[in-house]
């Protein structure tokens, strides 16, 4: 009996000593290589290797001990199951409240119900006419909500390597739009690994903007806010109008500056906050790009660095009746070069002139 005890020691001993080098190596490269949010990722990795390790050589002495120490081993990982799924809940739930506050912008009274008319365009620069012209139909009620669902990929560095916030990325996400007042809340999970995710949202609710991150729903890793990010979310707002096409058309709060036949320059006001894009346009009135210097981005010590940022739009498609992107990809335009950290998908569209009815008109 001593000398089994004695060989499920050495086998707890053993796990323990394999597991935690391959675990703590994630950690310690990430904090070396990675950005702000590998290192907060790689901090947590660096205490769960530990306890990781730990439980690992504890389910292999309790096993040893009959029916009672499986019973126990299975209680443990019972509670980290349902302690995760609580938190999924209600990070869920507080996403749902955000969501909401978006569908709330909506005045849905009808004082502003009116529909697009090409009498609308005749004093905008010529490209942003034959785009107008080109995604709606004249008739088009104005769009006052819209829902999208994207599969895609993210990536936070340009190299792969073995931290898993390094290299493309698998997400899916769902993103809601407001467009009397200005705002949207973008919830997505991202898979770093098998079983490992992140999951969060980047919103722009009444003027502010919110980036926020968690590790498998519980851990948090990012938690940003300030003017940077409210302006950051603006101009997000503004180069994903293309789903909401009508908030393009001229308003107190938007307005369009000539350059030539295929660019013109979008200036968007909210919240004491202004930010502006020059969008590129193609022959066919599709948008091809849009450029901004009005965006931050964050840096390895958590603070951030406004270099000039560029969406491309491509795959252009009817859904509801207007033509839309279904395929995005988000550029950095850095000193270093070109980096790309996003490619997402539509593979769900509604738009909505009025609460619960679809803002669908037939296209001629």
């Amino acid at each position: 009996m001593t000398m089994k005890g004695n060989r499920v020691d050495d086998v707890s001993i053993a796990c323990s000593n394999a597991v935690s080098p391959i675990l703590l190596s994630f950690a310690q490269k990430g904090q070396h290589s990675a950005g702000y949010l590998g290192k907060q990722i790689s901090k947590i990795i660096y205490k769960l290797g530990a306890l990781y390790a730990s439980l690992l050589a504890t389910l292999v002495s309790v096993l040893s001990h009959g029916p009672w120490g499986v019973l126990l081993s299975l209680g443990v990982f019972g509670m980290t199951g349902l302690i995760i799924l609580s938190a999924t809940f209600k990070l869920g739930r507080t996403i749902a409240e955000k969501v909401h506050q978006v569908i709330c912008t909506t005045d849905d009274s009808g004082e502003q119900r009116s529909r697009f008319s090409y009498g609308d365009l005749q004093d905008l620069p010529v490209p942003v006419q034959r785009y107008l012209t080109y995604c709606m139909p004249e008739g088009q009620p104005r769009i006052k909500y819209c829902a999208i669902k994207q599969h895609g990929w993210f990536r936070i560095r340009e190299n792969p390597g073995l931290v898993s916030t390094e290299g493309w990325k698998k997400v899916r996400a769902n993103q809601y739009f407001s467009t009397e007042e200005p705002a949207y809340v973008w919830d997505a999970y991202i898979w770093l690994a098998p079983l490992v995710w992140i999951r969060g949202w980047d919103c722009y609710l009444g003027g502010k903007g919110e980036l926020f991150w968690r590790l498998f729903s519980c851990f948090t890793l990012v938690d940003f806010g300030g003017p940077e990010i409210d302006q950051s979310a603006l101009v997000r707002y503004l180069s994903e109008a293309c789903y909401y096409p009508t908030a393009l058309l001229p308003s107190h709060r938007l307005r369009w500056t000539a350059i030539d036949d295929n660019h013109a320059k979008a200036t968007l006001m909210h919240a004491q906050q202004k930010v502006s894009g020059v969008f590129e346009f193609n022959s066919t009135g599709q948008i091809v790009s849009m450029c901004s210097e009005d965006r931050s981005r964050q840096l390895g010590d958590g603070s951030s660095s406004q270099d000039k940022w560029t969406g491309y739009y491509s795959n252009w498609a009817e859904r509801a009746g207007i033509m839309i992107p279904l395929e995005m990809e988000s550029v950095w335009n850095l000193i270093s070069g070109r980096f790309s950290f996003a490619r997402l998908t539509v593979v769900d569209y509604k738009c909505f002139s009025r609460i619960g009815r679809t803002s669908m008109c037939t296209r001629r």
